[in-house]
């Protein structure tokens, strides 16, 4: 992996620091710092609100989508993800302004199912935030969303479907590519046990879900409720208005909705904020349908 600086933002509270920080680390795909998806911009929006509540925020272009340098077949989750994120972790680490006790990872989608990796290998992380977390297999749940918001026709969602299930049986050849990514890259990515590494550490993990989220949905937050069972340190909150992208709405999630402006609800910010403000505090503990 060829090395360079990704273009990022550092969003720094008003005041006098030290002040607590995360590093932000988006989904699946090429995505820019804002992780921008339609006319929403939800992770500008945590950044915003986080540093309204004295927290300095990290946010940075993906690799993928700032400037495509991977080598298939060999490319990696690490090449893609992991290395860059513990990169902006151990930025806010030598930073003067940052409490460098205090230094937090929040992922989204995939973001979320790595980010306990990335605490690992960081080092010196006070807790982890897992918004939407994947949990099922990433090829499959890549078809369902491009079906969701309408990205494909159906003889292309067909393709794409056994294509999926090609990769789940390791039938796809190293050098095939799935969605711009190389089958190495898939192969890396389900023999991670992302779980296990969570049940690992010993810092408090925080996982939200929005009720009405159609792309992670309740199947992959029972996956992570059930390895992570009996571990005091985790909690798990579903809030039933909002999507994946932690937007409000009512009933099912539909295309358009993504491509409507909105942000990320006030709620899931304060939820973010108020473990970080104190990750050790009591969150009650949902159930994944909001009970």
């Amino acid at each position: 992996m060829v090395a360079y600086n990704l273009p990022g933002t550092l969003t720094v509270p008003k005041g006098k620091g030290p002040f607590p920080a995360a590093v932000l680390i988006q989904g699946s795909g090429p995505n820019d710092r804002d992780e921008t998806v339609g006319a929403n911009h939800p992770f500008a929006d945590i950044a915003d609100g986080l540093s309204s509540r004295g927290i300095i925020v990290l946010r940075y272009d993906k690799r993928t989508y700032a400037r495509w340098n991977l080598n298939p077949p060999k490319t990696t989750v690490d090449d893609e993800v992991i290395a860059d994120a513990v990169a902006g972790a151990k930025l806010l680490q030598a930073r003067p302004d940052v409490a460098h006790d205090r230094i937090f990872v929040v992922g989204h989608g995939l973001g979320a199912a790595l980010a306990p990796e990335i605490a690992k290998k960081a080092g010196h992380i006070a807790g982890i935030v897992m918004l939407a977390p994947l949990g099922r297999s990433l090829p499959k749940l890549m078809v369902e969303q491009a079906r969701l918001l309408g990205q494909a026709a159906q003889s292309q969602l067909d393709k794409m479907q056994q294509q999926a299930d090609e990769l789940s049986k390791h039938q796809m050849g190293l050098k095939d590519t799935f969605f711009g990514s190389p089958a190495s890259y898939y192969y890396d990515l389900e023999a991670r046990d992302e779980v296990a590494m969570a049940r690992g550490l010993d810092v408090p993990i925080l996982i939200l879900h929005g009720g009405r989220d159609s792309q992670v949905t309740d199947d992959d937050i029972r996956y992570w409720q059930t390895g992570l069972k009996g571990d005091a340190k985790v909690r798990t909150v579903t809030m039933p208005s909002l999507n994946h992208l932690f937007v409000a709405g009512q009933g099912p999630t539909t295309p358009a909705e993504y491509f409507a402006p909105g942000h990320v609800d006030a709620s899931a910010i304060g939820a973010i904020a108020g473990f970080i403000d104190n990750p050790s505090a009591s969150v009650a503990s949902q159930s994944p349908n909001g009970k």
